[in-house]
């Protein structure tokens, strides 16, 4: 849980519960479907079905390589033809929906994978906020000023 609080009194102005976290619903509606783990391991098995069905609709349209539909057709050829243009087009915005719902559902994953393929190194983890102790002193702006100058020196 966190909050904020007036550094100056101590008066607690709010925290998390108290806000409206609509977007936070619809994040995880997005990732999770609203269903913990379980959700999160639907919507990456779909990602994934999503994935191979965008990758065989291109194999699939390869040895015709339509790229337009010819307008004086019959029906039947012209939907035909009118399936495979919008297919191999939409086919790639789907698989790059695909692609980025599966690195999403696997980051750290595809964090070392991307870092292998680039030879980057790997990002230091995030430091975790220390839980405030009631017994800590007090330090003075003089102190504090010096310290974060110290930490990053020519910051503004």
């Amino acid at each position: 849980m966190s909050g904020a609080i007036n550094p100056f009194n101590g008066e607690v102005l709010g925290s998390e519960s108290d806000r409206n976290n609509f977007v936070g619903h619809v994040h995880d509606f997005h990732l999770r479907l609203m269903m913990g783990d379980t959700g999160g391991h639907i919507v990456s098995a779909a990602a994934l079905f999503l994935f191979v069905l965008s990758l065989s609709g291109i194999v699939l349209w390869w040895p015709r390589k339509l790229l337009k539909v010819s307008r004086w057709k019959e029906a039947r050829q012209l939907n035909f033809e009118l399936h495979q243009v919008l297919g191999i087009y939409l086919s790639l915005f789907l698989m790059i929906f695909s692609i980025t719902a599966i690195v999403i559902h696997w980051e750290n994953e595809a964090t070392r994978i991307a870092n292998w393929v680039t030879h980057s190194a790997d990002a230091p983890p995030f430091p975790r906020m220390q839980p405030f102790s009631r017994d800590a002193g007090t330090i003075d702006l003089d102190r504090l000023l010096s310290i974060a100058e110290a930490r990053a020196p020519g910051a503004r």
